[in-house]
């Protein structure tokens, strides 16, 4: 005769399965979001990423749009496979969690016209400050206190202990590790805060200086805002979760933060490369000369952004300057609307016809 299950472990029992299967579904359901995202951007990834000259902010963007859903879907299959167990789980536990992080830090970066490494968030800012290198003092040091936080956190990161007869591949905190985990998330919460007060503190400083706000700027700010808000409730999430939660569930929103980041800085790197190219508009005048509207090339010593005249080269034609397959001109995008663009293009068509 069986020996009846005391009602204190039933309840334990009872509550573990409910764990698990909302690690289990929280996960497809993000995945399901990622899978979605990446099918409803495809056409832009296309025009703007695969059809254009190639940089490091490209590969960059291609490793994270890729990377982030292969380890999903393998993600899926470890809280399903009862053979995804003891050192298979161990080491393939750290990466759901790490993926968003180490998105985050590749796109924060940093770089200076003469000798650099950009990539995306700290790039975008040093542009639209005019290469003031302030930013680069200010976000430098964030960034790499985001990276050493990282390298001490992520092997604190373990499989939990579930039951007999569970199934399932899910992260926790490794005990006698206190809160590394946590630092993860806060060392995110910084570095993203940092990025938006600079993107901020422009955004007003342009509002007070300029009539009337660019539209390539205004851009900037609301993807900026709206990746910040996401991200930073999302990590605070973490924090909350990592810091309050039963082990089994502590880690739940990880993945979920993950592939969350993934989704917006592929969105803030695909609008931002698609407003770029709509100004990239070139007029005939009637004698048969070209003028580009071309980029507002920022410049530290100068108060305005300053048109570059009659640049007959393409924008997607392929150069071999390093300063290009860095990538810095991607980010040196005009913050101006296309409107004023055309009319200034118009005005200089209009001066040569007369001259």
């Amino acid at each position: 005769m069986d020996t009846p299950i005391p009602p204190e472990v039933q309840k334990a029992l009872e509550t573990g399965f409910a764990h698990l299967v909302a690690n289990k579904y929280y996960v497809l359901a993000s995945t399901v979001m990622l899978v979605y995202d990446h099918i409803l951007t495809l056409e832009q990834e296309r025009i703007y990423i695969w059809n254009q000259k190639k940089s490091i902010p490209s590969y960059l963007f291609l490793i994270f749009r890729y990377v982030t859903p292969i380890v999903s879907l393998i993600n899926l299959i470890a809280l399903h496979d009862p053979n995804w167990t003891g050192s298979t789980c161990s080491n393939w536990i750290w990466l759901p969690v790490a993926v968003g992080p180490i998105i985050s830090a590749a796109t924060g970066g940093f770089n200076d016209r003469d000798e650099a490494y950009p990539v995306i968030l700290i790039m975008r800012v040093h542009a639209i400050y005019a290469r003031n290198k302030f930013v680069l003092w200010i976000t430098i040091p964030v960034y790499l206190a985001q990276l050493a936080v990282m390298g001490w956190s992520i092997p604190s990161g373990v499989p939990a202990q579930l039951p007999p007869g569970f199934v399932g591949c899910v992260p926790t905190e490794k005990p006698g590790t206190g809160r590394r985990l946590t630092a993860l998330y806060v060392a995110a919460l910084v570095f993203d805060a940092t990025i938006f007060i600079l993107t901020f503190g422009r955004a007003a400083y342009m509002r007070i200086m300029m009539t009337e706000t660019v539209t390539l700027f205004k851009l900037i700010v609301r993807d900026g805002t709206l990746y910040f808000m996401v991200i930073f409730i999302v990590n605070l999430v973490n924090v909350f979760l990592l810091s309050l939660a039963p082990p089994d569930l502590s880690a739940i929103n990880a993945p979920f933060a993950s592939m969350i980041t993934a989704v917006l800085v592929a969105r803030l790197v695909l609008n931002l490369r698609e407003a770029g190219k709509r100004v990239q508009v070139i007029h005939s005048s009637p004698g048969g000369q070209h003028y580009s509207v071309c980029p507002w090339v920022p410049n530290s010593r100068t108060r305005g952004p300053r048109l570059l005249r009659d640049r007959r080269k393409s924008f997607s034609r392929p150069t071999t300057s390093f300063y290009d397959t860095m990538g810095f001109d991607e980010f040196d995008v005009p913050l101006t609307d296309l409107d004023e663009a055309t009319t200034d293009s118009a005005t200089l068509v209009s001066r040569q016809t007369d001259d």
